[in-house]
């Protein structure tokens, strides 16, 4: 197992690709020396996981900044050809009606040229109207990429806030407790839990903590409560392939669900179970699901 350190964030800014991939190594595929011995564990893949999504994240925001030197190029010279075509018009409707004048000057005394004169002038209105729609269109359009970038910088924002849980066995004493480990950037709390009980003739349970559990980024806390020690003695004694679900709220206010399939281990392995298939997804609060936290089963 290789021994690692969670970074401060301003750490983390400071390290380069190439260190980036070097911590990774070291976590996956670590140089042995002598006859020492190497073990793969979660929390080794969970370190490198957040390691190589930082490095998906530099690209991306890499990716982002070439496209958006590009439409701010692009947005330039638009810009530019509008202020072009702006003053083309101006010039050609000042031109047109220097024209008008002179023949109305000169033909003051024919009323056919007078009239062909303010044909000319209204010929050249018109354009005039349908140069000034193309600007509004050109405007719309302005108006439009300004809405994109605020769509992207709110989907930054949500993967700012975005969690990254792990739940762990761990076993103190007698006690049964599953370790909740917070890989996101920002801080989570933990509200309640829900699980099938078989031994209790598989009803669904609902548990809610009476303080919630704050767990800091980068830390672990226990989650020791009633429901999820009598969970894991259940699947123990009965086999797994149970489901365990934790409530949690993120800084952002927003509230989350993680799933976590909870099996026995291997005979050889001895009294222990695991949690396999986990996975987070974004939920919305109903007064019925705390109605259900607050009570043993349903």
């Amino acid at each position: 197992m290789c021994a690692w350190r969670l970074l401060k964030i301003e750490e983390l800014r400071k390290l380069n690709d190439d260190e980036i991939i070097q911590r990774v190594n070291d976590l996956l595929a670590p140089e042995l020396t002598g006859t020492s011995t190497w073990i793969l564990e979660p929390a080794d893949v969970a370190a490198a996981d957040f390691y190589m999504k930082e490095l998906d994240r530099r690209e991306n925001r890499r990716e982002e900044a070439k496209r958006d030197e590009i439409e701010s190029d692009r947005w330039r010279i638009d810009f530019g050809m509008e202020r072009r075509i702006i003053q083309l018009i101006i010039a050609e409707l000042a031109l047109t009606v220097l024209v008008a004048l002179v023949g109305f000057y000169e033909q003051s005394k024919d009323l056919e040229r007078q009239l062909q004169a303010f044909g000319k002038v209204q010929l050249a209105i018109e354009g005039t109207t349908q140069n000034v729609a193309k600007l509004q269109k050109s405007t719309d359009e302005t108006v439009k990429s300004i809405s994109l970038l605020n769509d992207k910088m709110q989907r930054e924002l949500d993967l700012y806030y975005e969690p990254s849980v792990l739940l762990v066995y761990r076993r103190i004493g007698t006690a049964e407790i599953a370790e909740v480990h917070n890989y996101g950037r920002t801080s989570i709390a933990i509200v309640g839990a829900m699980s099938h009980m078989r031994s209790s003739g598989t009803v669904t349970e609902f548990t809610r903590l009476r303080e919630p559990l704050t767990i800091s980024t980068g830390s672990f806390n226990s989650m020791g409560s009633d429901l999820v020690s009598r969970l894991i003695r259940d699947v123990i004694v009965s086999g797994g392939g149970v489901p365990l679900t934790i409530y949690f709220r993120a800084e952002n206010g927003t509230v989350w669900e993680h799933h976590a399939n909870v099996n026995r281990c291997p005979v050889m392995d001895g009294p222990c179970v695991t949690f396999e298939n986990q996975r987070s997804e974004p939920i919305v609060w109903t007064n019925e699901l705390a109605r259900n936290l607050g009570r043993k089963g349903s």
